[in-house]
């Protein structure tokens, strides 16, 4: 459900029968618990809560205000390796790879549900730019869901798919893929410079191993 349909579904609709006004006794949030139709639902920074009974959804509200005050984000990295793969009739025969890799910070409420936030965002901005991580168009509830089995920090990579993990923050990672990156730039430039020149030709003729005249500078 999008952030506008939770806030239009969320609004004192037509046969809703106030219930009570729930307060959070450590933050002072508080909440209007409504009773719709056999379910009681209410509207609580920023999200829709719902439940079959009073109690239940207290729970909820708590466990959304407790995290709230206390929450702890988790500096995290996504790395994507992609090989190349689609060829059209016509095409030449190629091998490519595509790498991608980002840092970030995902939080765990004590419901486990998933919430994410850029990496440069201000520490004291992130309650406010913080989304729910696990919809939209890329898609990453089979990441969520794993992450709530897993629990944070992960301390091993959690893998998506055969080209796509999920892995601890370390400034050491960060560089190490930074290079990786450089690496992957180098390699094509050099192939570009093999392969445009009448000096890089005669090199290749000459060379035992392609792969190593790839990789001298």
């Amino acid at each position: 459900m999008t952030d506008w349909n939770r806030h239009f579904s969320a609004i004192k609709q037509k046969g809703d029968r106030k219930v009570q006004t729930w307060t959070h006794p450590r933050s002072g949030l508080s909440a209007d618990i409504f009773l719709r139709g056999t379910s009681f639902v209410a509207l609580f920074l920023e999200e829709m809560f719902e439940a079959p009974d009073v109690a239940m959804l207290r729970k909820k509200l708590s466990d959304k205000a407790e995290h709230w005050i206390e929450m702890k984000w988790y500096p995290m990295l996504q790395v994507e390796i992609q090989a190349e793969t689609h060829r059209y009739r016509g095409d030449l025969p190629k091998e490519g790879v595509e790498f991608g890799y980002k840092r970030f910070f995902l939080s765990q409420s004590p419901t486990g549900e998933i919430f994410s936030v850029d990496w440069d965002v201000d520490p004291e901005h992130r309650k406010a730019q913080m989304e729910s991580w696990g919809g939209g168009y890329r898609n990453y509830e089979s990441y969520a869901r794993k992450i709530k089995l897993a629990g944070l920090p992960l301390n091993a990579p959690l893998k998506k798919s055969d080209d796509e993990w999920l892995m601890d923050y370390s400034e050491e990672l960060w560089q190490g893929f930074r290079q990786i990156n450089k690496g992957i730039h180098d390699l094509r430039r050099r192939l570009r410079e093999i392969v445009g020149t009448k000096q890089g030709l005669q090199q290749l003729l000459k060379a035992r191993d392609g792969s190593q005249l790839l990789l001298k500078q």
